[in-house]
């Protein structure tokens, strides 16, 4: 195919121009000193510094729930100087938690006591060794007994 003498031209001049602005914007940007900043004293001004608080009531990606911590029991200002008696907290239960096996709409909760581990239908049997059973978690089990609340962590 041939090309005639003015469409080489025309390419060429157009070939000239792109390359002669490519390397004019090369030029400037070599050669700008950059941006200015204005002289600073040397006295240094303090600024609060914001802090960051942690907040602990999110939602967990994996179980599903917001963490809520227990309530602290309220101070009485009335009793200051006296000697309260510390109260003897309740023994929690002496069985552990192993988990949940399933099996097409069953759940069963996997509890060692001793040596034996049972399985126990915790959606027909609402206690475990006279603990009402509240909620079940795969990492724990929330038991209650006498207004008293349990949990026992996935061992």
């Amino acid at each position: 195919m041939k090309v005639s003498k003015r469409v080489s031209a025309l390419l060429f001049l157009a070939v000239v121009v792109v390359w002669g602005l490519v390397i004019r914007k090369v030029i400037t940007a070599l050669s700008d000193p950059g941006p200015v900043f204005p002289a600073t004293s040397r006295e240094t001004v303090a600024v609060p510094e914001k802090k960051a608080e942690l907040l602990l009531n999110y939602r967990d990606p994996f179980l599903g729930r917001t963490f809520s911590p227990p309530p602290s029991p309220p101070a009485d200002p009335g009793k200051k100087g006296r000697n309260i008696p510390a109260v003897q907290p309740d023994t929690p239960p002496a069985f552990r938690y192993k988990g949940i096996i399933g099996k097409q709409r069953k759940e069963w909760l996997l509890i060692e006591a001793g040596r034996e581990t049972r399985m126990i239908d915790w959606k027909k049997e609402k206690q475990i060794e006279g603990y009402g059973i509240e909620q079940v978690y795969p990492d724990s089990l929330v038991l209650s007994r006498e207004k008293k609340r349990y949990v026992i962590r996935l061992q």
